[in-house]
């Protein structure tokens, strides 16, 4: 039954749109800047995507944090991002690995290298969700319809952009 649903769920994120050529419409330097000093990083985002605390009520210290269009009623494309204690508790699920295609690649993010994994719907299909993981960040895109390379989209900028911060810019603690 929890394979069927999670499957349910990855048919209907497959349905939202993903535009792969979407640019913003200023270069990344420019873009706004959602920062935690308390857990030491910061993320820019383009104009018109939102930023927002998840997890459990109560728990939402920032260590996992959602990016998604503010204006977008579907439950795709987001990001989400795991921080320090956020990053070392998220694993996929079991029954997702077992349905989906993993392809396992190397990646330069967030000043570290990292491992990337890009689950499919088969072989060569469309990308149900992507998997960087990072010393004490993985990010999760989950990119909706059409995205064939994700490392063309307005996602893998806003990720490129996530940084921690160095010591003296963060809150003591």
């Amino acid at each position: 039954m929890h394979t069927a649903v999670v499957f349910g769920i990855a048919m209907c994120l497959a349905g939202a749109g993903f535009d792969e050529s979407a640019a913003p419409q200023s270069p990344p330097g420019a873009w706004p800047i959602h920062s935690n000093p308390a857990l030491g990083y910061e993320l820019r985002h383009p104009g018109g995507y939102a930023v927002f605390a998840t997890g459990p009520e109560g728990e939402r210290d920032g260590s996992r944090i959602r990016v998604a269009l503010e204006e977008y009623a579907a439950p795709a494309p987001v990001l989400d991002i795991y921080v320090r204690h956020g990053a070392a508790a998220m694993q996929m699920p079991g029954a997702v690995r077992r349905h989906w295609h993993a392809e396992d690649t190397d990646v330069d993010m967030a000043g570290s290298r990292c491992a990337m994994t890009t689950y499919r719907f088969g072989p060569g299909g469309q990308i149900a969700v992507v998997d960087v993981r990072c010393p004490d960040v993985v990010f999760r895109l989950t990119p909706g319809s059409a995205a064939v390379d994700v490392r063309r989209t307005i996602w893998w900028q806003i990720m490129s952009t996530f940084r921690f911060l160095p010591k003296r810019e963060r809150e003591p603690g």
